[in-house]
């Protein structure tokens, strides 16, 4: 789905994550170079390419790969997709290290008793599926980001630092078609916008006061990693953060 000029959401891209099918938002950029926000879990390399195809272009064709943080759901089929593309990896140096394998990855303060009674009801196979899913495998960052670097991508691309989620998150803010790409900063689902997750969150005391960070921001469309595309229908409205 084309959000504005040159600027898609892969369509029909959902997951099944311990029983709850859950939609994500990989976003490419069809600029001359073309760009993808985010990977999805691992083996999403298909969905993208197939997306991809679609259009005219491959896998083989992505340049750069900017990540908005280092969970699994956005980071899982980074390995698959730079071995393919040989793309240019670009993600907040605070997170560069859960990336590159140097740190391990939190385990989410969500509801764990709800994770284990789910685990517990999985047959062998789909218990292994499941760990390799959330498995990492490391992958080398190219370009280390500090927030607030401009880029030629989608006319023009702004990076925000939103720590709180993450220590390193980051969000994507194109001015020029008014469009915020927010990570996990922001999820629109049955005509309501919410915050952060806190069972998610490494910090949500933080991740909240981040979200001012892009409150005042000038956005018509606004596009989180999950959940369904917000549109701004009124200019004097503030988002509803």
């Amino acid at each position: 789905m084309e959000i504005v000029e040159n600027i898609h959401i892969v369509d029909d891209f959902y997951f099944d994550f311990l029983g709850r099918k859950a939609r994500i938002n990989p976003v490419l950029i069809m600029d001359e170079e073309i760009s993808l926000i985010d990977t999805g879990w691992k083996g999403s390399y298909k969905i993208i390419d197939g997306y991809l195809i679609s259009l005219g272009k491959g896998i083989a064709d992505i340049k750069n790969i900017f990540i908005t943080h280092y969970h699994p759901d956005h980071i899982g089929g980074l390995k698959e997709i730079k071995d393919r593309s040989g793309a240019r990896v670009y993600a907040h140096y605070l997170d560069i290290p859960f990336i590159e394998g140097e740190k391990s990855i939190p385990v989410p303060k969500m509801n764990s008793d709800r994770i284990h009674a789910r685990l517990a009801e999985m047959s062998p196979e789909q218990m292994k599926e499941f760990a390799s899913m959330i498995y990492i495998d490391p992958v080398k960052v190219d370009v280390p980001l500090k927030g607030g670097e401009e880029f030629n991508i989608g006319e023009k691309m702004k990076v925000i630092h939103t720590p709180g989620h993450t220590e390193g998150h980051i969000c994507l803010y194109f001015p020029v078609h008014r469009l915020l790409l927010s990570g996990d900063m922001t999820r629109f689902e049955e005509g309501k916008l919410f915050g952060p997750v806190e069972g998610f969150s490494q910090d949500i005391v933080q991740a909240r006061e981040s979200l001012k960070l892009i409150r005042n921001l000038e956005i018509q469309a606004m596009a989180g990693f999950h959940g369904d595309l917000f549109i701004r229908e009124k200019e004097s409205l503030p988002l509803p953060l």
